[in-house]
């Protein structure tokens, strides 16, 4: 695939008669206060400081848990770890001495995704394969405080066992109750078992505050790849859930539920998924349980959908959405040349 870009009269001027390779060898340095990979890095998976290795007193361990305070909640309607991130990329392409091309981040060039998924705990899994994308949803909670290196044993346990009762590989998962152990350790033992992304981090003060927000406590929705604070990188995705539907939508009976109406609920969405088109151009993931649905969160279900909808955003299933983030990083730019007026850029990789 081959992309021309024409230049501005002002690129023109001020490039004529260089070639990109030439003026890139001139370089360029830019400074910073701060460690920006590394800030990066911690807004979206959190602090390895706050990891725990023998469970807590206060119930499961989770993700957010091991959440970074970040002060005042005045930015969790932003998703700040991807917008430094996004300020990361934009501080090189300024720096970059001609026109660079971007390729979109999202599938058909929509403005935004949702990525719908459902945990069960009950249902017919063969009843399920007809209808869904299915996958593992490991409970390790008989294991609460137990060891790290137990907890994730169990895991990869019944992840295995999953794999080989249905004749299903695992693509993506979320343990139940999103329960977590140590740091990246569930994250290692998702890469040996062949999983590519997964869904345990959940946007939320969840048990801690009632206010709805979609970043709040991790402020992330871009799926990146786990790395360590080393810097070395592991092959499992990082989606973060926005929205779980026991958690906003449960009845009286939810204790932890905020109760959100279908009417509140309405005007809620709207507000996230505007700033989803129009601001932020991210995914919105969403765990809406198949028996809540029947019980309580259909109405609130069935909105995410036509919402999405009427904003021209695909809802897919999480195994579809890492499909076509394994495919886009097939893509590969082979050769770009700038002669004064155009950009000439050569693109490789697999179709779709």
């Amino acid at each position: 695939m081959k992309f021309v870009l024409p230049s501005s009269a002002s690129d023109t001027a001020l490039w004529a008669g260089s070639t990109c390779c030439s003026a890139c060898r001139a370089g360029a340095i830019i400074a910073l206060a701060f460690d920006l990979p590394l800030a990066v890095l911690l807004l979206r998976q959190g602090s390895p400081a706050r990891a725990e290795s023998t469970g807590r007193a206060d119930g499961p361990a989770r993700p957010n848990h091991l959440a970074c305070d970040v002060g005042p909640q005045e930015p969790d309607w932003i998703p700040y770890a991807d917008l430094l991130g996004r300020l990361l990329a934009e501080l090189v392409s300024s720096a970059f001495p001609c026109p660079l091309p971007h390729l979109w981040h999202l599938p058909q060039g929509a403005p935004g995704i949702i990525v719908y998924s459902g945990d069960e705990d009950g249902a017919q899994v063969e009843w399920n394969r007809q209808h869904h994308d299915v996958g593992p949803h490991p409970d390790i909670r008989a294991l609460d405080n137990a060891p790290v290196s137990a907890r994730v044993e169990e895991m990869v346990r019944q992840i295995h066992q999953f794999q080989q009762q249905f004749g299903v590989r695992a693509h993506s998962l979320r343990n139940h109750c999103i329960a977590w152990a140590g740091y990246l350790e569930p994250v290692a033992a998702m890469a040996t078992c062949g999983i590519g992304m997964e869904g345990n981090y959940f946007c939320s003060t969840f048990l801690r505050d009632r206010g709805y927000a979609p970043y709040a406590a991790f402020g992330a929705a871009l799926p990146l790849r786990y790395c360590h604070p080393d810097g070395t990188m592991l092959p499992v995705r990082q989606q973060h859930t926005h929205t779980m539907d026991d958690v906003y939508f449960g009845p009286q009976s939810v204790s932890y539920s905020y109760g959100m109406s279908p009417e509140l609920w309405d005007t809620v969405l709207a507000r996230v998924l505007d700033d989803v088109v129009q601001r932020f151009h991210v995914p919105h993931a969403t765990c809406i349980h198949p028996s809540n649905w029947v019980k309580f969160s259909r109405l609130q279900g069935l909105s995410l959908v036509r919402q999405g909808i009427e904003r021209s955003l695909p809802v897919w299933s999480f195994d579809q959405w890492l499909a076509f983030l394994e495919q886009r990083e097939t893509w590969r730019c082979e050769s770009l040349h700038w002669d004064g007026d155009r950009l000439l850029v050569d693109f490789t990789g697999n179709s779709g």
